[in-house]
């Protein structure tokens, strides 16, 4: 069985709310990530998955626990900003470069619901890179799919070269059942993966009982939260502050600025720290929001 070191790439875009997927695009990405999630891992034990947004924001590196895989997907969030697509697959490229064994191929899983902003030739340099590396990518397109279907064509396309194969793009329109039509792609070609993926979020009951019904509740709770929440805006987005670059050395300034890198010119110790940087930046916010949360909580006595 082939070993892979997979990312995940998660659109977290203000697109997400849009109810054209049952019960919106956020929750349908949600349940196809843990699907893919379990079916990697049902595929070969050794494998290993990172998740991301395409703010980008890396919210975990490699691992091979499956529990904390889905515990960080049950946290995500939708966001106002921006999505880039182009920037977080490098990010995504990033983090594959310092897996545990080079034995793993390198792919990333890029959910796409939003308008991609890249231009072509922007698109066709990356996917030389990415074929020159040898890491395939495969496309979710969902939500907006005419709109960003001739980019991803060109993009795949671009990777695959003249073998036609490795990377896949997989367009789906509005009203489907995302997860079926992942589950009937050539994204899930091997046997193995494909005979996980035909249970609800890849998971065989019968074989591990529990952590099917973790899912199942995880997701039931995510999509609570969202028809509580009413469609309105991210209370916890934080814009990213500026200032600390400032008072930083222009190499942490670089590093921890998707906008400025230039990931070609750094060192490997370099773009190791970037990694961490962006997952610390992140663990940093969901401290800071629990002390928050700790602070306003009323305190009671009894008399």
């Amino acid at each position: 069985m082939t070993l892979e070191s997979t990312v995940i790439c998660l659109d977290t875009s203000d697109y997400l709310r849009n109810g054209d997927f049952t019960p919106n695009r956020m929750a349908a990405q949600i349940d196809a990530s843990m699907m893919l999630c379990q079916s990697k891992m049902n595929g070969n034990p050794e494998n290993n998955i990172g998740l991301l947004t395409m703010k980008p924001n890396v919210i975990m590196t490699l691992t091979t626990d499956i529990n904390i895989i889905i515990s960080q997907l049950d946290m995500l969030k939708i966001s106002e900003e921006k999505q880039k697509f182009d920037i977080a697959l490098r990010t995504a490229h990033l983090v594959l470069k310092h897996r545990t064994s080079t034995k793993h191929k390198m792919r990333i899983i890029a959910f796409v619901a939003s308008p991609i902003e890249c231009t072509n030739k922007e698109l066709r340099d990356l996917a030389k890179k990415f074929r020159k590396e040898k890491v395939d990518v495969d496309v979710v397109n969902f939500g907006e799919e005419e709109l960003n279907k001739s980019k991803l064509e060109i993009f795949i396309d671009a990777i695959n070269g003249k073998s036609g194969t490795g990377s896949n793009l997989v367009n789906v329109s509005r009203g489907s059942v995302l997860i079926d039509q992942i589950k009937n792609s050539a994204m899930l070609n091997d046997s193995s993966i494909m005979s996980s993926s035909n249970f609800e979020f890849g998971v065989d009951p019968s074989i591990d009982p529990e952590l099917a019904l973790a899912l199942k509740m995880s997701m039931q709770d995510h999509q609570t939260d969202t028809v509580q929440s009413g469609g309105t805006s991210d209370l916890n987005a934080i814009t990213n502050s500026t200032s600390n670059d400032h008072q930083a050395g222009n190499t942490e300034s670089v590093l921890l600025n998707p906008e400025s890198l230039d990931i070609e010119s750094m060192s490997d110790e370099q773009q190791l720290i970037y990694a961490l940087q962006l997952s610390l930046k992140d663990s940093q916010k969901s401290i800071d929001s629990m002390e928050i949360d700790t602070i306003s909580t009323p305190q009671t006595s009894t008399v």
